[in-house]
């Protein structure tokens, strides 16, 4: 048996089938907004700064690569996120792309490398990906179960 084992507490409250809202939505918490924030303007602030004082263009390419991940931190905190609304559910990516899908085309649920949830539909296709740190992240496991969707997130 391994060392979660069976009888380990589950990491995410259990919410029963009749608490689950109809709506709710997934989305990416305060912490993500707070870093993008320090990314842009902590590291790429301080590094223009630094890089304009200091004379040095060298470390311009930081500065820029900062940038560049502080306003890609920002777009995930904004664009993406998962709707459930009733039987649909709509997914937004990070690039603001948008689709939805129906409960009962959710054929499985597997975990990426970093242990973060894959809502799989027919043919290995990926209908959404979610992160067990988004808002809301125990009401998508209890209502995958309401479902009868098989979830192993708990």
């Amino acid at each position: 048996m391994s060392a979660k084992g069976k009888n380990a507490a589950p990491r995410f409250p259990e919410i029963p089938p009749e608490q689950v809202p109809e709506t709710f939505t997934l989305r990416q918490g305060k912490t993500m907004l707070a870093t993008g924030v320090i990314v842009l303007v902590a590291f790429g602030g301080t590094t223009a700064w630094s890089a304009v004082a200091g004379g040095e263009l060298n470390t311009l390419g930081i500065c820029v690569l900062s940038v560049l991940a502080g306003l890609v931190i920002l777009a995930k905190y904004r664009n993406h996120r998962l709707e459930v609304r009733g039987e649909r559910l709509f997914y937004r990516d990070l690039f603001g792309k948008s689709w939805d899908f129906g409960v009962e085309e959710i054929v499985s649920v597997r975990r990426d490398l970093s242990e973060n949830p894959k809502l799989m539909g027919e043919n290995g296709r990926v209908l959404a990906r979610c992160e067990r740190s988004m808002e809301n992240f125990p009401l998508l496991i209890a209502y995958l179960k309401k479902h009868h969707v098989w979830a192993d997130m708990i």
